[in-house]
């Protein structure tokens, strides 16, 4: 947590130092900035999404073995991320954003205990206590967490990670320095969190996949599971699987000591670049883990866009109207520090004036120029893994409409959009939900049963959308006359 707390701290002092005091307070001092912004954000949000492909509904959910469709896996791989949670979701206690903060600081007072969660997990995916192979339910700083279990009717081993509840999985989150990842960069809390999974679950895994290569890894989240999930399959499919996370300053080998040192290796003859040194090898996992799948719901931009294009045939990242957690980075709240000064009373008024008096050469020392100038310390521009799912029903303003797919671009979740539903979008039931309703849409003689809006208490209500998504995915549906 020192460490997590002092990155964190690093973080603040770069990119709030840069800025003057005038420019903090011009935005403390205006309590009606995120009222004005708001109209503008949603008219920023419509036009965008006015730009994007829209999803065939069809397509998406093409069912049947020849022509298999994405968005029954997806929407299974949602309930599973929402069960993640344990007893915070039981009876849809977390379903709205009081009830989740409420049954977060119960987590985090110890009122649930692991068989708590685990009773829950079985109820909210309709799973059996059997398929159960590895739950650690226990949260610290970067050690998130998660449940292995199989899913044998769809031939899948899951790993489902918890998301942001107690305070130690938000050190995780604020651990936001960059590190290395194959071959790239990514979130250096996120990218330490999946290497621990790997370190603790790994074997457990390769295990149980040893005899079925029919089989194949599945990984889910949703929040910071999200991330730390899609990194996982990550690091399988790219062989980056070292338990050692190394910090981007140490990336370039030219400070070989400073590399020895931080792995702890010893320099003369057996340090790094030493030709005798032995490489990290990879644990030998099966083929079922090395071809792992990721469905991310509520994702952050967390690895460079070289990288977050690459692992875009095999992680699927959804994001739900203007969702806050989708847009936050270091280099998007930058950005919208910088327009809540810009556009503050404070701001607006000290260049009314500075043009009735004929200043108009004061742009060295703009907030512009603070932030993003040329002498300024920028944030590295992260982008969130995989192909891009963006669901979209609030239609314009607040007037609810049928949900929409498109597929977005990584450019959309760089800005952080100020909404009065920004915290109400990231539940994990709103991913659950839309989905559903999606496929209810496309498919409205088959879908009718695939709801959980104000079912949420009844005992057998997640069985019955988990049995009915899989019927689905192996039963094709007739075609229409």
């Amino acid at each position: 947590s020192t460490e997590a707390l002092e990155m964190l701290r690093s973080l603040l002092f770069t990119h709030l130092g840069k800025r003057s005091k005038s420019d903090i307070f011009s935005i403390m001092s205006d309590p009606s900035l995120p009222f004005r912004l708001y109209p503008e954000h949603q008219r920023r949000y419509e036009d965008y999404l006015s730009a994007f492909e829209v999803i065939d509904p069809d397509y998406a959910v093409a069912l049947g073995r020849a022509v298999e469709g994405f968005l029954p896996r997806a929407a299974l791989c949602a309930v599973f991320a929402r069960a993640a949670y344990g007893a915070l979701m039981q009876k849809g206690a977390g379903d709205r954003v009081s009830g989740f903060l409420g049954q977060a600081a119960k987590s985090y007072a110890g009122n649930f205990k692991d068989e708590d969660h685990t009773e829950a997990f079985v109820e909210l995916t309709g799973a059996k206590r059997e398929d159960i192979v590895l739950a650690h339910w226990t949260e610290k700083p970067f050690e998130p967490a998660y449940v292995v279990f199989w899913v044998h009717r769809m031939r899948w081993l899951v790993l489902s990670v918890r998301g942001s509840c107690e305070w130690s999985s938000v050190l995780t989150d604020v651990a936001a320095e960059e590190s290395l990842l194959a071959g790239g960069l990514a979130h250096s809390g996120m990218a330490r969190a999946a290497r621990w999974i790997l370190t603790t679950a790994g074997q457990c895994m390769a295990e149980a996949l040893a005899e079925r290569d029919e089989y194949r890894l599945v990984c889910t989240g949703h929040s910071l599971g999200a991330d730390v999930a899609e990194l996982v399959a990550v690091m399988l499919r790219e062989g980056d699987t070292s338990p050692t996370d190394i910090p981007k300053c140490l990336g370039g080998r030219q400070d070989l000591e400073a590399l020895d040192s931080f792995l702890n290796v010893e320099p003369p003859t057996k340090g790094y670049g030493a030709k005798d040194a032995e490489p990290h090898v990879a644990p030998a996992y099966p083929s079922a883990m090395r071809r792992a799948f990721a469905y991310g719901f509520g994702a952050s931009p967390i690895v460079s866009p070289q990288l977050a294009a690459r692992c875009s045939s095999y992680v699927l990242s959804v994001a739900f109207d203007v969702d806050y957690i989708t847009r936050v980075s270091v280099f998007g709240i930058d950005r919208l520090i910088l327009q809540l000064t810009e556009r503050s009373a404070a701001q607006l008024a000290k260049q009314w004036i500075s043009q009735k008096m004929g200043r108009g050469g004061g742009e060295r020392l703009s907030p512009r120029t603070r932030a993003f100038g040329a002498n300024s310390q920028v944030a590295e521009v992260l982008c969130t893994p995989g192909r891009l799912l963006h669901m979209d029903c609030r239609g314009v303003g607040l007037t609810a409409s049928p949900v929409k797919l498109l597929w977005s671009l990584p450019s959309f979740y760089h800005e952080l959009y100020i909404s009065t539903h920004m915290f109400h979008d990231h539940l994990p039931i709103r991913y659950v939900e839309h989905l559903l309703e999606a496929i209810r849409l496309a498919v409205p003689g088959t879908g009718q049963g695939l709801c959980l809006k104000d079912r949420a208490q009844e005992p057998d209500a997640h069985e019955t959308v988990r049995s009915s998504l899989e019927a689905m995915i192996f039963t094709p549906v007739p075609a229409e006359a």
